[in-house]
């Protein structure tokens, strides 16, 4: 039985653990099983680095994540692709070409498209959590600016100081006789 492989473009090594969250993802919400899952990552996806081809299974790209909590050796392959280089020792490749090869009743155009669409909304998220702390930030500065003005000014902090009550002696207002 020949397997043809569909292609994603190719991506930086980086990004693969996050690729692998969201094509679990969107295959899990497709209805697959665990066990399905365990079984399309370890025979029907893989990546491959652009320049030496090295390759590492759709397991392994789920291991980077578990790397990441459990101590590593130095220089080991999980630490070199935790790290964003490739998994072979001296190779300077940023980039890996991940494979998706026909599972039966899987639809890659589709699982792709929606873990693409998790990805941008992830992306978009994040860009609007960095734009309100900007504008937050903002804001506080102005509202600072504004406070130490008034203080320079008036001379005191506004609410924390009670405002002056003048009081008029009375005598002081009394017609006085003329001398």
């Amino acid at each position: 039985m020949t397997q043809t492989a569909t292609t994603i473009a190719q991506v930086r090594v980086d990004s693969l653990p996050a690729l692998y969250t969201s094509l679990t993802a969107a295959l899990s919400e497709a209805g697959f099983s665990s066990r399905q899952l365990e079984e399309i990552f370890s025979n029907y996806v893989s990546a491959e680095c652009v320049l030496c081809s090295t390759r590492i299974t759709g397991e392994e790209m789920g291991r980077i994540n578990l790397a990441e909590e459990r101590t590593l050796a130095p220089d080991s392959k999980f630490d070199r692709l935790k790290r964003g280089s490739c998994a072979k020792k001296g190779c300077i490749s940023l980039r890996y070409r991940v494979h998706l090869r026909e599972y039966p009743d899987l639809d890659w155009l589709k699982i792709r498209e929606k873990a693409s669409e998790d990805e941008a909304a992830k992306k978009a998220n994040a860009a609007r959590k960095r734009l309100l702390i900007r504008l937050g930030m903002g804001i506080g500065v102005i509202l600072t600016l504004l406070f130490c003005r008034y203080l320079m000014y008036y001379g005191h902090a506004p609410i924390l100081q009670k405002p002056h009550k003048y009081t008029i002696d009375p005598a002081s207002v009394a017609p006085e006789a003329p001398r």
